[in-house]
């Protein structure tokens, strides 16, 4: 599952926008952008870029820009500064490498991995035994009676999501760039750490257990527990929620969010590709990596909470749900919990905030951003 936006469509149309001004931004950004993006363009659009050209230059003429060498200057601007130079795809992967940096992964049994930050113990997931999956094999089959209700949703939710969470915060290209960006940089952290998770516990999906399952769309080729599409979802949930921490709906927004995301997870069990453990692992990493990338932007004092645990196997969706609503932790700590504290990463730190900015109409003058 996908933010979907590409990077190099940020600010300018492409898959977000495409939910929403269909045609004229499929074929115009299509080829204007495929060009300006450092990628191939539309061979006409080459040529008529190449005759307009021959009609428009003097041969003759000199005239040279003096460029602001302070513009591009190692010695003048930080690294935050220069970044914004360069195409989103481009901060993507100079930024990722420095979120990913700090993490290792440790297994602690045969049942359970470790996310650990430097020495520290992060984040302990425990997959559940091969038993408790074939049990559930019974709600994925029950499930599969909302597929024709659902349907629609499961189908668009594939690859793209950001047109549903869209219609909670009027998200746009044009209108919240930097926003679009930071939610793409996080859920592409999120797939490098989900998808070590799930070639580590090796899952079996649900068709793996059972002719009755019949999926209504194809089966990932990756392992099904923790679930990608609700950690991704949890992700976006929880930093949209942190972005109108101080609207005056801002109670209303967050719940709806987190039901936007439930429901986004429970969609793939519908679908048949997801056992309900898969959500709950899904769900409780998902929360875990939207603080960790608020604290390296800076936020919570540059700390997060470590020493985390979440068996999925001895928690229940009902039990869960009630405290994801709520804003509870699902994981379980420790009677005295570690502190971890973590490194800022400036690009984030300049993204959450420009993103911030954007959403400043949502908050009362008296207490603006």
């Amino acid at each position: 599952m996908n933010f979907n936006l590409k990077p190099e469509s940020i600010g300018k149309g492409g898959a977000f926008n495409g939910s929403y001004n269909g045609s004229y931004n499929g074929s115009y950004n299509g080829s204007y952008n495929g060009s300006y993006s450092g990628g191939i363009p539309a061979p006409f659009l080459s040529l008529a870029l190449s005759r307009s050209r021959e009609s428009t230059i003097d041969p003759q003429d000199t005239g040279r820009h003096c460029i602001n060498a302070t513009q591009f200057s190692n010695e003048v601007l930080d690294q935050a500064e220069i970044l914004k130079n360069w195409s989103p795809s481009v901060r993507h992967a100079l930024t990722l490498p420095e979120l990913l940096r700090p993490i290792a992964f440790e297994k602690a049994n045969d049942d359970s991995q470790v996310l650990k930050l430097g020495d520290q113990n992060a984040l302990t997931l425990v997959r559940p035994k091969m038993a408790f999956f074939q049990g559930q094999i019974g709600d994925v089959i029950e499930f599969a009676q909302l597929r024709e209700d659902r349907g629609p949703e499961i189908l668009a939710q594939v690859t793209e999501t950001a047109a549903f969470w869209s219609t909670i915060l009027p998200m746009h290209d044009g209108k919240t760039p930097a926003t679009t960006e930071l939610l793409v940089l996080a859920t592409d952290f999120a797939k490098f750490i989900e998808m070590r998770f799930k070639h580590e516990f090796a899952c079996p999906r649900p068709v793996d257990y059972s002719p009755q399952v019949q999926p209504m769309i194809p089966t990932p080729m990756h392992g099904a527990f923790p679930m990608g599409h609700m950690c991704e979802a949890a992700v976006v949930a929880h930093i949209l929620s942190f972005l109108v921490r101080k609207s005056t709906a801002m109670a209303s927004t967050v719940l709806q969010l987190r039901r936007l995301a439930w429901r986004i997870g429970e969609n793939r069990i519908v679908a048949g590709v997801h056992f309900p453990v898969d959500l709950l692992g899904g769900l409780a990493l998902g929360n875990w990596i939207g603080e960790y990338l608020l604290a390296c932007a800076g936020q919570s004092g540059k700390k997060i909470s470590g020493t985390l645990t979440f068996d999925a196997a001895t928690s229940t969706e009902v039990q869960v749900r009630q405290l994801y609503m709520s804003g509870s932790p699902v994981c379980t700590a420790p009677q005295n919990p570690s502190e971890i504290e973590v490194t800022e990463v400036p690009f984030l730190t300049d993204l959450l905030a420009r993103s911030e900015k954007e959403w400043k109409w949502l908050v009362p003058e008296k207490i603006q951003l």
